[in-house]
């Protein structure tokens, strides 16, 4: 625990010693990408996207509402990842012929 020590101080010295303690601790924080860094050119269309997973345009708006699917709006168009569709599908185990 480190020692208080209790001193009178101008209001420029907190001010100063305060701008000191913000900028330390804020280049002690990770830099994360900005949200903008996503690359465009690998996003795919509504439609595309759809015809890859063989659904219908609706089907695909109801999974990007619910979640399922994760979309990203520019403008008025949403556009999908292909790492975020290929996430998206799960493998189902079959249980058909299987004996008791």
């Amino acid at each position: 625990m480190e020692n208080l020590v209790f001193t009178q101080l101008s209001i420029p010295e907190v001010r100063q010693l305060f701008r000191q303690e913000l900028e330390q601790f804020f280049k002690a924080l990770p830099c994360a990408p900005p949200k903008s860094a996503i690359n465009a050119e690998n996003l795919s269309t509504r439609q595309k996207t759809a015809k890859k997973l063989n659904i219908s345009l609706p089907t695909l708006d109801d999974y990007t509402r619910r979640g399922i699917i994760r979309g990203y709006r520019v403008g008025r168009r949403v556009l999908y990842r292909p790492e975020d569709v290929e996430a998206a599908l799960t493998e189902i185990n079959t249980v058909k012929y299987q004996r008791a």
